[in-house]
């Protein structure tokens, strides 16, 4: 495991304050490597919880801080949300570098299969999808009246054989997520449609105005474009 420059003292205080806000918030954002070694104690904890005994309980409380939080919510909500589950209880986001000093940070979360939409993964492939969907890059169509799992078609000209290999097998994963938790055709749609409400939203509040009236007074012969200062973010997070 790795030491991220610490003595076990300090490793031990950090990553039981790390569980215990993980319990609390069902996710919680930090450095990469932090994430990795945290999954290996979020999930443990999930194991303990799954015990239920009195053994497991003072297991949880000498690991978790604030027990009167945490330990209905493992005992209670985590611990039943994954009887059927054997390991594979956390999602790893990666979320780029920090601004100040580049380092890696990445989102870990308590997987939700019953209800997907909890998840900050699902969520985010919604927000791809509505976002590919407004630049005409996807198209969402469904079998039949009566098909409630959607199918995605790429229509992106001229990209590359990865992008679309990637498009896919995240398709693919949200595809599988919407059948376990068999998500309703209507709720789906009504998901994709708040997503790119939100995302046009944010393209209005994002318009270069000043940039615009510039080309037009200089440039009055040339086609009209929106300028936009920066456009809201739809990349899809790598599960780690």
């Amino acid at each position: 495991m790795p030491q991220l420059n610490m003595d076990w003292s300090h490793r031990k205080a950090v990553f039981r304050n790390l569980t215990t806000a993980l319990i609390k918030n069902g996710y919680i954002e930090t450095t990469l490597p932090k994430a990795k070694v945290l999954r290996k104690y979020a999930e443990r904890i999930v194991t303990v919880g799954k015990r239920g005994d009195l053994n497991a309980r003072k297991k949880a409380i000498e690991w978790l801080y604030e027990p009167k939080v945490t330990l209905p919510i493992l005992f209670e909500d985590l611990a039943p949300r994954f009887m059927d589950r054997n390991g594979g209880y956390t999602r790893i986001h990666n979320l780029g570098v920090r601004n100040k000093d580049n380092a890696p940070m990445a989102l870990i979360e308590y997987l939700n299969p019953a209800e997907p939409e909890k998840e900050f993964g699902y969520n985010m492939k919604i927000r791809r999808l509505a976002g590919m969907e407004m630049a005409g890059h996807v198209k969402v169509v469904f079998d039949n009246e009566n098909s409630e799992i959607p199918r995605f078609e790429f229509l992106k000209q001229d990209c590359k054989p990865s992008e679309k290999f990637r498009f896919e097998k995240e398709v693919g994963k949200l595809v599988k997520s919407l059948e376990f938790a068999k998500v309703s055709k209507n709720t789906f749609l009504e998901h994709l449609s708040q997503e790119r409400k939100r995302l046009e939203e944010e393209k209005e509040q994002n318009r270069d105005f000043k940039m615009e009236n510039f080309f037009k007074e200089h440039f009055p012969n040339s086609e009209n474009k929106m300028i936009y200062k920066r456009w809201p973010k739809t990349v899809m997070p790598t599960d780690d």
